[in-house]
């Protein structure tokens, strides 16, 4: 496993991309996206649709992912 850890400089918090690499569209709504501790659990809004070759990013801070990566508009 690989940590990565952002410098105090460029940190847009924690953050994960799904990509749909298949032909049809897939509903990720009410998925659920955790780690190690049971109380960190985020569940996706239900009846999100991530299309065929599509992307979504999760993350835990919209606006200091925002200023970093201005151009990624699908986020949650």
């Amino acid at each position: 496993m690989t940590i990565f850890n952002s410098s105090d400089a460029f940190n847009p918090e924690d953050w994960v991309e799904l990509y749909n690499s298949s032909d049809s569209s897939i509903n990720i709504g009410t998925w659920k996206l955790k780690d190690e501790a049971n109380d960190h659990v985020f569940i996706i809004p239900e009846n999100t649709i991530l299309s065929a070759g599509d992307f979504i990013v999760l993350c835990k801070d919209a606006i200091a992912f925002t200023n970093l990566f201005p151009e990624v508009t699908n986020i949650i």
